[in-house]
């Protein structure tokens, strides 16, 4: 229900005027699912989505190299990891 919720919340973003002038076949939603994917399975923990960014709350800490390795950054007055586009 979470990853239909996420795909439904990025459709906005799979709009033509989304994607990278680099790579015209790169879709948001696509990387936002993919990561959503690497770290769904990681006990308590709470994802959210809010427009483009990911932030993950809860017990990360045995988890930071995943979050690291992933692109994520500790935003350290929110106490969160949180994932952006490039």
């Amino acid at each position: 229900a979470a990853r239909d919720m996420l795909l439904k919340s990025a459709e906005i973003w799979t709009k033509p005027g989304y994607k990278s002038k680099s790579d015209p076949d790169y879709h948001i939603d696509e990387e936002i699912d993919a990561i959503y994917r690497k770290i769904r399975t990681i006990p308590d923990i709470k994802i959210t989505l809010a427009g483009v960014w990911l932030w993950v709350e809860g017990d990360t800490k045995p988890h930071k190299e995943v979050f690291r390795s992933l692109g994520f950054q500790w935003a350290y007055k929110k106490k969160a990891w949180a994932w952006r586009p490039a």
